[in-house]
């Protein structure tokens, strides 16, 4: 091995050897190819002599005379040097590959045996999975990038179907990019029968028979394969149309019967991303009743507007759905129709009478959703009639903004739902009032995270959570703090007093909510709060946070308090 290094090394030294002998030939360069000028000539100019004499004449002259093959002499010594230079610079780059390749050879990887090496591989893909956002073909593809490096790679990357399961596709780049095609072909081909992960952008399509159609074509038929779908429809509504209409034609033409027209039996996942809207008479809604026949299907995640009215979806299977808007008479419309619903992302409520009373909730005057996690994110508060007829006695874990709050409170408190997680957003002066009164009510929670909207309102607050004069306390439970929205403009935040003393609020806060425990027989322990989060807008901002708690909560982190400062 070490001879087979000294081989590959020894032309690159050889070839260092040459270069350094033409250098010592270049002695001539030390002097100078034009004689001196007579310092005379410069003194005359800076004194304004208009002529010089006859004799100057004859010394500028000669000068003169000697310039043009002196400045010649010159340049060829420049190019002799450019050209050592680069020889010089080529050598030295060939040295440094043939280190590189020589470190490579004998690199602990190399020892890894296939199994190892493929897991390797996997968290490489996985790593990388998304791309850079170009249209580069190793970073829509890892698997192709881990193929160059050496044959015996390549040859384990092509048998392993995981590396190639993941499709990230685009419209836009079959268009621009065509060969890509090619690509995406052999990415099919080596992911075997392995079931496949597709991101796809649907933001283009030129009809039929181009490297889109075609792309849609090999998807359309590997959608046994599908597990996971993300698709992207982010152009024009006509555009939307087109695409979708293809899609739905191209699907049904391949089934015999309509029942069997989705065909997506492994599809687990499914995201549509784009301000859309799903409608009775939309192309999307017929898009959407595709996959709602899929009988694994859980998760569904539609960043558009919703209404079910009209529409005949079977979502009784789905456990995860996120909606940008829901169009109806009341969530307990919506979620009357997923009875195995855990996990609802809502970023709005639109009201409407355009449908009769549900059939699951005539008779009924509350519904009671199994559902455990509610995630109600809206720039605006919801109208009171989202939350008529809804109980939800399972809630454990609720996301919202705090003008939300009001109306949650009535629905939480008649499910007597116990909250353990609670997330709220936008936390101010105006509001926090009817917060405290909901966290009153709810004893249970064990993790609480706060945005507020300014520095300066955090001291308000966490003062509310220390203890009173009689020892008692609101979320007598809590194990998990997280304080966001520690944005300050100064670069020295503690230069200011308010800033001082918001920092100070927090540590009398954490103090009166932790106890150590002493054990002669072992380490120190802790009791009440566990882990304290926040999340600042600067480097330097969490540089002086770090440093001011690591000296007040020195003794509290010995016994295990888990302090952690963040950038947003």
């Amino acid at each position: 091995m070490a001879d087979q290094v000294k081989a590959q090394v020894k032309p690159a030294l050889d070839s260092l050897s040459g270069l350094l002998c033409s250098i010592s030939k270049l002695e001539h360069l030390t002097y100078s190819p034009v004689e001196e000028v007579h310092p005379s000539i410069p003194f005359q100019l800076r004194n304004g002599i208009n002529y010089p004499c006859q004799r100057a004449c004859a010394k500028v002259n000669a000068f003169l005379a000697d310039v043009p093959e002196s400045l010649a002499r010159y340049d060829q010594a420049i190019a002799d040097v450019k050209r050592l230079l680069i020889g010089l610079e080529t050598a030295r780059n060939s040295l440094q590959r043939r280190s590189d390749d020589a470190k490579s050879l004998i690199a602990p990887i190399r020892k890894l045996p296939s199994d190892i090496l493929n897991e390797v591989f996997i968290f490489y893909c996985w790593k990388n999975r998304g791309g850079s956002g170009d249209f580069d073909a190793s970073s829509l593809w890892p698997a192709l990038k881990l193929s160059w490096v050496c044959s015996f790679w390549r040859t384990l990357v092509h048998s392993h179907q995981k590396l190639w399961s993941s499709l990230q596709l685009s419209s836009q780049m079959l268009q621009f990019y065509p060969k890509r095609f090619q690509i995406f072909l052999k990415s099919i081909s080596y992911s075997g029968n392995h079931l496949l992960d597709i991101d796809y952008r649907g933001d283009y399509y030129d009809g039929p028979g181009s490297e889109v159609d075609n792309a849609i074509g090999v998807l359309l038929d590997n959608s046994m394969r599908w597990r996971r779908a993300t698709i992207t429809l982010l152009s024009w509504p006509e555009a939307h149309q087109d695409w979708l209409s293809y899609v739905i034609d191209r699907q049904s033409s391949r089934v015999s019967e309509p029942k069997q027209l989705g065909n997506f039996s492994a599809l687990e996942y499914l995201s549509i991303r784009g301000r859309l809207s799903m409608t009775r008479s939309d192309k999307l809604s017929d898009f959407f009743r595709i996959f709602s026949l899929c009988p694994r299907l859980t998760t569904f995640h539609f960043d558009g507007s919703l209404s079910l009215s009209g529409l005949n979806l079977d979502l009784s299977h789905i456990t995860d759905l996120a909606l940008g808007t829901f169009i109806g008479k009341s969530l307990a419309h919506l979620l009357c129709r997923l009875p195995a619903l855990e996990i609802l992302k809502v970023g709005g409520f639109c009201f409407s009478e355009d449908r009769p009373t549900d059939i699951l909730l005539q008779g009924k005057r509350h519904y009671s959703s199994a559902l455990s996690k509610l995630v109600v994110l809206s720039s605006t508060a919801f109208q009171p009639e989202a939350w008529n007829s809804l109980r939800l006695p399972c809630l454990n874990s609720l996301e919202t903004e705090c003008h939300d709050i009001p109306h949650l409170r009535s629905v939480i408190l008649d499910s007597q739902a116990e909250l353990q997680t609670l997330h709220v957003h936008h936390v101010s002066t105006q509001t926090e009032q009817s917060l405290l009164d909901f966290l009153a009510f709810h004893r249970f929670i064990v993790d609480l995270t706060l945005n507020f909207e300014r520095a300066t309102d955090v001291e308000f607050f966490v003062h509310y959570l220390e203890p009173k004069a009689d020892g008692s306390r609101i979320v007598p439970n809590l194990r998990s703090l997280k304080v966001s929205g520690m944005h300050w403009r100064p670069l020295f935040p503690f230069q200011q007093a308010s800033h001082l003393s918001v920092c100070l609020s927090i540590v009398r806060l954490i103090e009166s909510r932790c106890t150590v425990i002493r054990s002669p027989a072992g380490p120190l322990g802790i009791s009440g709060l566990q882990s304290l989060t926040l999340v600042v807008s600067k480097p330097e901002f969490r540089r002086h946070f770090s440093t001011f708690f690591r000296i007040h909560f020195r003794q509290l982190e010995e016994a295990g308090l888990i302090v952690d400062v963040q950038i947003s």
